[in-house]
């Protein structure tokens, strides 16, 4: 496996567990998210689809960190791929539509900072797929880089929501 493998790879386990976490952590906005995205009908349905999303998240992040990596990176291409069509879709309906898929804050809703942060994820999963040759087997160093890109990507977004003039205070109610 490339080197550049082994240092983006723990970086997509670890975006793809906080995602995930963020969502099971704030589970009844989650469903509000998935309600207005009319991704399913009924309670049941839609609270089934709010559980789901986070479990393919893990399932994506289990599996890359199990070592089977290019399953795990075509695993969370293909979700991240899928749920940017559903986040696009539900803003085509309604211009205001708002995501918060990473950490449920979003201000500024399905936008350009959405789709440059899913484009970047979806780049960085298919490049993993493309240079992974075997397990993951990664260093120190490469460990403390991938934290480090995954700090920066939350750091980016904080600063998206500071760039949005939307209050803090309103940013942690969300």
């Amino acid at each position: 496996m490339s080197e550049a493998a082994r240092i983006l790879a723990p970086t997509l386990v670890a975006v793809l567990a906080l995602a995930a976490a963020a969502k099971l952590r704030r589970g009844r906005e989650f469903e509000r998210t998935v309600a207005s995205f009319e991704l399913a009908r009924g309670r049941g349905a839609v609270r089934a689809v709010a559980l789901a999303v986070p479990a393919i998240e893990l399932a994506a992040a289990s599996i890359l960190a199990a070592g089977a990596v290019r399953v795990g990176a075509l695993v969370a291409a293909a979700f991240v791929a899928a749920a940017t069509a559903v986040a696009l879709r539900a803003r085509a309906r309604n211009p205001g539509a708002r995501c918060g898929c990473l950490s449920l804050s979003d201000p500024g809703g399905v936008g350009r900072w959405y789709l440059a942060r899913n484009g970047a994820l979806l780049a960085l999963a298919s490049y993993v797929a493309v240079l992974s040759d075997g397990p993951l087997r990664a260093s120190g160093p490469a460990v403390l880089t991938a934290l480090s890109l995954t700090l920066a990507l939350l750091l980016g977004e904080s600063v998206a929501h500071v760039g949005s003039g939307v209050p803090m205070s309103r940013v942690r109610e969300a």
